[in-house]
């Protein structure tokens, strides 16, 4: 009986282990997850010139915060539905992110940007912040 209860509790140990989502899994985890399924329809926004923009919205709103959250109809992407998607989900989830660096003191642009480029954060596929971001 007593070795039937330390298997169920390595078992239960082991499901444990790979139930628990990585550090990675927060607002900007999730933030990153959006931006790559817009990525599965509309690769463009892997390309450059969509990287530069969408660093220019987050380095000014997000990480320097000193500017009010402005997103341009055009952000580079190849049809107008997709710009408006993008667009979307910027609006959306950067106040959130906005607030959750709030929420957690990060008070500099120091501490923000060490938490926006955390090397462990990525998505369930494998992309970095650096995929999204054309940031210098």
């Amino acid at each position: 009986m007593l070795s039937w209860i330390k298997r169920l509790l390595q078992k239960m140990q082991s499901v444990e282990k790979k139930s628990v989502r990585p550090v990675a899994w927060s607002a900007l985890a999730g933030f990153l997850e959006e931006l790559e399924h817009i990525g599965e329809a509309h690769e463009e926004i892997y390309d450059t010139q969509v990287r530069e923009l969408l660093w220019e919205i987050v380095d000014g709103y997000l990480l320097k915060q000193t500017h009010d959250l402005n997103i341009p109809t055009e952000l580079g992407m190849f049809s107008p539905d997709a710009n408006e998607t993008l667009k979307a989900v910027l609006e959306r989830e950067l106040p959130i992110l906005k607030k959750v660096f709030d929420a957690f003191d990060l008070d500099t642009e120091a501490k923000r940007n060490t938490s926006f480029f955390n090397p462990q954060l990525q998505t369930e596929s494998g992309r970095y912040v650096d995929d999204f971001f054309g940031h210098p």
